[in-house]
């Protein structure tokens, strides 16, 4: 696994999904909060496919890993399991 950007770069953000809706794959949440932390790079992740499936309540992937505080950002939209519409940005 190589992070790759400029050196110069002040900040860099990576934005991922947890859940891929295609074919429901999850992402490596945990390394890659791990690859984050190393080169201090910001973590902006997408929940509208893990929200309602994963975690107590259904409160998605990070909160199952227990990743709250490693996460600069989370985006859950309110269309899919929620069944309404409108979305947060929890940071």
């Amino acid at each position: 696994k190589i992070l790759r950007f400029k050196q110069n770069a002040r900040q860099v953000y990576i934005s991922i999904e947890t859940v891929y809706s295609m074919d429901g794959d999850t992402a490596p949440l945990q390394d890659i909060v791990n690859l984050c932390e190393k080169h201090g790079v910001y973590l902006i992740v997408d929940e509208a496919h893990s929200g309602g499936v994963f975690g107590e309540n259904g409160s998605g992937l990070v909160c199952a890993l227990g990743l709250e505080t490693k996460i600069f950002a989370r985006v859950h939209t309110f269309g899919k399991a929620l069944g309404c519409h409108g979305a947060v940005v929890l940071g």
